[in-house]
């Protein structure tokens, strides 16, 4: 099947409608502590609209979360093209989330982030 550039817009615009939580997506940085070591900080680069979800366990996903054992995975759902690494953080309300793999297909409508809650 093949979407024409308007198609896949329309597509995306109904799909972020789902989208009704705000989601701050935060990279570590690396500064000196002053004493010759270092010390790791997270600065949010970007904030966005997301949904979070119970890892619905696609044939992708399981192969994840069977190295995960013991954690919840979940799955975060953002705007397509979202610029999140996999060494990223998302801070959702309260809740902080790592960022385990960015699932993303040749025609992405949403981008699909595999996350575990930071203890």
């Amino acid at each position: 099947m093949t979407l024409s550039g308007e198609e896949l817009a329309q597509l995306r615009a109904d799909a972020n409608q789902l989208l009704t939580e705000t989601v701050s997506v935060q990279r570590a940085t690396t500064v000196s502590d002053g004493y010759g070591g270092e010390t790791q900080t997270w600065n949010t680069v970007a904030s966005v609209t997301g949904f979070l979800a119970r890892a619905g366990l696609k044939p992708e996903e399981l192969v994840i979360a069977e190295r995960l054992t013991g954690q919840q995975v979940w799955v975060m759902l953002l705007p397509a093209g979202t610029d999140v690494r996999q060494t990223d953080r998302l801070v959702l309300g309260t809740r902080t989330f790592e960022v385990v793999a960015v699932l993303s297909g040749s025609l992405e409508v949403l981008r699909r982030v595999m996350v575990v809650k930071v203890q």
